[in-house]
């Protein structure tokens, strides 16, 4: 009977450590597929599980589902506010995205806001997208769509997107976002601004050619105003973008505009310089549009008031270092000040999730 019992034990035991080594090893292989993904998406906010592809697929961009009207249809004069959403999915579209252009619309009422969507936005979409709806109640907030090759059409990229290039880059929605931009300046002249940023105050009295830079080194391209009678200028960045696009950095994309500086001015050094203007094109100082630098972002999600408020035109969240979620962290925060009284309505939507 002892026998019989013990062997009982050993067969227990062995099939206890063998349905523990079957947990580890699956608890390992899940820990390592979410360190991935968690790098994966770090490295690049594009990324979504609803689109599992480790490279990024652009082949959205030629779909005719489409249920808004061409942005050439809007005509927009150099008037406007510019956003794009360069991506193939407008499910991953986020209320901090949203923040940023309401914002921008709330500071300038009597300006039209673009937001740009290199895809097709059905009319399903429009419907059930809870994020796009509140935007979609301000009345000066514009859907447009932009189809990358008939937009290249007649400029100066035209050849370089026909070629079929786009589909062999390392990063083409990075490329093309940087595209859209340049190529929307080129036509019509205006403001373009990345959805990092939240606009404190209106623009509309600044010059209509300038670009800040985001620390005292360096030119940041994240938001430029070009007026189209400075297309030249415009036309500049889009030949060195294309010039340039093997070297594209994909997770920050481009900064064409720190070249354009340089040529731009006489003096210099005129990037290390203050604020100063070249040709008609102002140069002005991080203080006025990144006033927070990057290694100090999380100063948002720390209590207390924000720096440089009475001189700021804008405040850049940096996407990439990850602001603080969860109640404990955002009530009271710096951040949660900014986005509660500039973009309001996604703030009372959806502050959960911010």
């Amino acid at each position: 009977m002892s026998k019989i019992i013990l062997r009982a034990v050993v067969v227990d035991r062995q099939v206890y450590v063998r349905n523990k080594r079957k947990c580890n090893y699956f608890t390992l292989s899940l820990f390592a597929l979410s360190y991935i993904v968690y790098v994966k998406y770090a490295l690049d906010p594009n990324f979504s599980l609803t689109k599992w592809n480790w490279n990024d697929d652009i082949s959205c961009y030629l779909d005719t589902n489409d249920n808004l009207s061409t942005i050439t249809a809007f005509n927009p004069t150099g008037r406007s506010i510019f956003f794009n959403d360069p991506t193939c999915n407008v499910r991953i579209f986020n209320p901090k995205d949203a923040c940023s252009i309401e914002s921008a619309a709330r500071a300038h009422w009597n300006w039209p806001v673009y937001v740009l969507f290199n895809s097709p936005v059905s009319k399903e979409e429009l419907k059930k997208n809870d994020v796009l709806k509140v935007l979609m109640k301000l009345p000066n907030i514009k859907f447009a769509r932009v189809n990358i090759e008939e937009f290249s059409m007649g400029t100066p990229a035209e050849g370089f997107v026909s070629s079929g290039v786009l589909n062999d880059t390392v990063c083409p929605i990075a490329l093309t976002g940087g595209l859209v931009k340049y190529l929307t300046l080129y036509k019509w002249g205006g403001i373009f601004m990345d959805k990092d940023f939240i606009v404190t105050k209106s623009l509309s009295s600044l010059p209509r050619n300038w670009v800040p830079k985001s620390d005292d080194q360096s030119i940041g391209s994240g938001i430029l105003a070009i007026s189209k009678e400075g297309r030249s200028i415009a036309e500049a960045a889009l030949r060195l973008l294309i010039k340039h696009h093997k070297n594209l950095d994909c997770a920050n994309g481009e900064n064409v505009m720190a070249k354009i500086v340089e040529q731009e001015c006489s003096t210099p050094n005129p990037i290390s310089n203050a604020a100063i203007s070249c040709n008609g094109f102002e140069i002005y100082g991080p203080q006025f549009f990144y006033p927070i630098e990057s290694q100090r972002v999380m100063e948002y999600s720390e209590p207390g008031e924000l720096q440089g408020y009475e001189t700021a035109y804008t405040y850049y969240l940096w996407s990439k270092m990850r602001i603080g979620t969860g109640i404990k962290k955002r009530i009271g925060s710096r951040y949660s000040k900014l986005t509660r009284k500039h973009c309001p309505a996604i703030y009372n939507a959806f502050a959960y999730k911010f």
